[in-house]
């Protein structure tokens, strides 16, 4: 669930999307929520999809970026 911009904090992001030296590291900065999103968040998105509340959602995305994908540019 990590796009350019906005990322799920896990060792993998830490170790190429949000590493230090990666130019794309600056696009966390203007995530609206203000933060990289957690795992447990991702998770909750999975687990609620997965549950008997979401039995009649159907086609639909769920994002989970924290805001980043509302201020994309273009």
């Amino acid at each position: 669930m990590a796009s350019k911009g906005a990322a799920i904090d896990t060792e993998a992001t830490r170790g190429d999307l949000l590493a230090d030296d990666n130019p794309e590291r600056i696009n966390a900065r203007h995530i609206p929520l203000g933060r990289i999103g957690l795992p447990e968040e991702a998770v909750n998105a999975a687990v609620f999809l997965a549950s008997d509340e979401a039995s009649y959602i159907t086609g639909a995305s769920l994002v989970v970026d924290g805001g980043w994908l509302s201020v994309l540019p273009g």
